[in-house]
């Protein structure tokens, strides 16, 4: 059985709140690791209301995010170097990437969330011009018909394609993370698909910290569902196979960010050397 890890927060879009207070909050360091310019402006008067769950605590200690912002940052750049012409983000939330990176004019960017996350980020970055082509498509990746519609419309753009799902898969059942693996692998164009893992020795540690911290209110929370023993294995029969992989621990010892435990704690911590970020690429099905 699935062990979950309760968010305290009323919808799962909510998170992307949660994400955009962390890259603020790196970008505000003397020594950041990367600038996000536009996270202020769209954390906006929402931020308070949609965060006020989470304990200041959590909210205060940015490090694994600072990691995961990194080192997808990097996958993709270096994607973008060895041919891939078209980034697709689902669930991309509050994302800035396309403002932020320094693509190509020509690379295709393809955001897709919530409608209501679309139409937020339409009004807020109205004024704001991207580096490269964005489109952002309104979809609930939850419902399969709208997935599978929006994924034969990503699939007509220029390839190799790249997809992105950056902290999307803990949401989905297994079953739903089976089927999209299954969907990516049946696009002709789509080659790689970039995200972050979370293995099943991590996911409990994250229960017993956060489930702690959660909001009294529990009618108000999310769950994490997506709880494999290791996300690797778990894809490599679906068709996907790591292609590079750094772990939480690699990138914290690299860009020295730590959480409050010392850097011997988290080498000894089998879940931050098993989770990370890892690339995929399409194999065959044996």
């Amino acid at each position: 059985m699935s062990l979950k890890v309760t968010l305290p927060c009323k919808h799962v879009s909510h998170t992307a709140w949660l994400v955009a207070a962390f890259r603020a909050q790196e970008s505000a360091r003397s020594d950041a690791h990367f600038r996000d310019h536009l996270a202020p402006k769209l954390l906006g008067h929402l931020e308070e209301e949609y965060l006020s769950g989470f304990s200041n605590q959590l909210r205060k200690d940015p490090w694994l995010l600072t990691i995961r912002t990194y080192y997808i940052d990097q996958f993709i750049l270096q994607s973008i170097k060895e041919g891939v012409k078209t980034i697709v983000n689902l669930g991309a939330g509050l994302d800035t990437r396309p403002y932020r990176l320094a693509v190509s004019p020509a690379t295709n960017w393809i955001e897709a969330d919530y409608a209501e996350l679309v139409n937020y980020k339409n009004s807020i970055l109205a004024e704001d011009e991207p580096c490269c082509k964005l489109k952002r498509l309104a979809v609930d990746l939850s419902i399969t018909s709208e997935r599978i519609k929006i994924l034969d419309k990503i699939n007509k753009n220029e390839g190799p394609i790249l997809i992105l799902t950056e902290g999307l898969l803990p949401y989905l059942k297994e079953d739903n993370v089976k089927q999209l693996a299954r969907e990516l692998f049946s696009m002709s164009e789509t080659n790689f698909w970039l995200m972050d893992i979370f293995n099943k020795s991590l996911i409990e540690q994250m229960h017993d910290e956060i489930t702690q911290k959660q909001h009294e209110n529990n009618n108000n929370s999310v769950n994490f569902d997506f709880t494999p023993e290791n996300t690797a294995q778990f894809l490599k029969p679906l068709g996907w196979e790591i292609k590079a992989f750094t772990s939480w621990y690699e990138g914290a010892s690299k860009l020295n960010r730590y959480p409050e435990m010392n850097k011997e704690t988290l080498k000894s911590n089998p879940g931050f050397l098993e989770s990370g970020i890892g690339l995929f690429k399409k194999t065959a099905v044996k």
